[in-house]
């Protein structure tokens, strides 16, 4: 029986990858590659005999599994109390998810301009019978009782023990930036 998935980053196509892609091509039917550069999606398609390629985005599969996470752990989403730290392409496609399953988001960014900008796109984009939005914040205009601290900073430790005492008891803190939490928190 084979597989029916596989994965292989676009980012490291070599010499020494490409003999492993020989052995996934014989084993999946169907690969999943990371699309980061067109010129290795093609490289790619072009040594492939037998397993269908598909390109595919990492950052979606980070936000599907925050997302996946955040029901898995709290449940309905379902006006709850959620801030998200970075709004770029990661924390933005979260934040609309989580607006499309019946919340607000609080956004806090490096600066006013781009929390503003950020909560402002995703408005735009979500569908019109969606009531719920994005509010661009601050560190000081977050509510107390967080039900979840979402961080997406590239590594920028932002989320801070004052931060952290406005949660609920049971509240979760997901670090998607892999370093966003303070070490003192």
């Amino acid at each position: 029986m084979k597989r029916q998935f596989g994965r292989l980053s676009g980012s490291v196509l070599c010499v020494h990858s490409l003999n492993v892609f020989r052995f996934i091509d014989t084993a999946c039917q169907i690969i999943q590659l990371d699309n980061n550069c067109q010129n290795v999606y093609e490289k790619v398609i072009k040594f492939s005999k037998k397993s269908k390629i598909f390109p595919i985005k990492g950052n979606d599969f980070t936000v599907d599994a925050t997302f996946s996470l955040l029901i898995l752990k709290i449940g309905s989403l379902n006006k709850k109390k959620i801030c998200i730290f970075g709004s770029g392409n990661i924390g933005s496609k979260l934040a609309i998810k989580i607006v499309e399953s019946g919340t607000d988001v609080y956004i806090i960014n490096s600066t006013i301009k781009s929390r503003i900008k950020s909560a402002e796109a995703i408005n735009t984009i979500k569908p019109k019978e969606c009531k719920n939005k994005a509010i661009p914040s601050s560190k000081k205009q977050i509510p107390d009782n967080l039900d979840v601290i979402v961080g997406f900073t590239r590594g920028i430790p932002i989320i801070t023990k004052n931060l952290i005492l406005k949660m609920k008891k049971d509240g979760l803190i997901i670090d998607g930036g892999i370093g966003t939490v303070k070490e003192n928190a």
